[in-house]
């Protein structure tokens, strides 16, 4: 039981009583102990009521920082996925250009070669069928979105036509131009016409007329003689009338001849180029100076060079 005494400072009393005639026990508290211990309890209380307040706002602060973490981690990864596919875009469309590149120079070489091949010729020099084709107009822009993958491919098979195409092209005017090796093409020598094909005045003594199988070209004794087409010499040698002549079979039945030449340069089956030079004018057999008489055959019958060279 409790009671408290009469004393100056209260005391609260607390009586122990046991069972069966035991000694009783008294426990006293006074009562600024019973208001210590109450104040503590209080302080306590306080303390763990402040601690659980400040726990729970540092709690909720934690959550919403490893809410806020977790978002830019995943920002973070997202960028990195993000760079991942813009380097392999990157990679990509390197590969791309260098592809572009590659074939873009080589249609530069195929034009190049085309165009070579056309100066060249004689019978392409004046024409503009091939030589005005170029790539120029269907070069694509180096500029090229990636996202323009359909583009980007179509770019590179309008590129590839145009290999395509060209090398075509390549390979049958190689095929002409070996045929034109065999076509007489110009005239055999640098020189002045002293006489056309057809008929002329006798150049001899002036009277009555005479068909010329050929043309005559006048020039500076040696004056180099050219072949004027690529062909197998089919003699070379000193002929009645013509003097050191040279005769020449380009095959398809195309022959040349080359009369009152000074010297020979050939001999009877050599293969010799177009262009080559084969003899040297002079003033051989039936002559009446220096020139050399050209003439052009056709399955064996004279036909007018001047006419076939225009």
């Amino acid at each position: 039981m409790f009671y408290h005494t009469k004393d100056k400072v209260k005391k609260y009393n607390i009586i122990i009583i046991p069972e069966r005639g035991s000694q009783t026990k008294k426990i006293s508290f006074s009562s600024l102990w019973i208001k210590g211990v109450a104040c503590f309890v209080c302080l306590i209380s306080i303390v763990i009521l402040t601690s659980i307040y400040v726990f729970s706002n540092q709690y909720q602060t934690l959550s919403q920082d490893s809410t806020t973490l977790k978002k830019t981690s995943e920002y973070i990864k997202n960028l990195e996925k993000e760079n991942k596919l813009q380097e392999e875009q990157l990679q990509d469309y390197k590969v791309y250009q260098d592809s572009i590149n590659g074939r873009i120079e080589e249609l530069n070489e195929l034009e190049k070669d085309i165009k070579d091949k056309l100066d060249k010729s004689d019978f392409f020099k004046d024409s503009k069928t091939l030589s005005d084709m170029t790539f120029r107009d269907t070069q694509p822009t180096m500029l090229v979105n990636m996202s323009q993958q359909q583009n980007d491919r179509l770019s590179i098979e309008v590129i590839d036509g145009k290999i395509k195409s060209l090398t075509q092209i390549n390979i049958k005017l190689d095929q002409v131009l070996d045929k034109e090796k065999y076509i007489p093409s110009f005239i055999p020598a640098r020189g002045r016409i002293t006489s056309y094909f057809g008929i002329r005045s006798n150049p001899f003594n002036g009277k009555g007329e005479e068909n010329h199988s050929g043309i005559d070209i006048a020039n500076a004794f040696g004056t180099k003689i050219h072949a004027t087409a690529k062909g197998k010499v089919s003699y070379a040698e000193y002929r009645r009338g013509f003097g050191n002549a040279v005769y020449l079979d380009h095959g398809n039945g195309f022959t040349s001849l080359y009369g009152h030449a000074a010297k020979l340069l050939v001999e009877p089956g050599e293969i010799v180029e177009k262009g080559q030079v084969i003899a040297l004018m002079g003033s051989t057999g039936r002559s009446t100076g220096i020139h050399v008489h050209f003439e052009l055959r056709k399955d064996e019958i004279p036909i007018d060079p001047i006419r076939i060279f225009e």
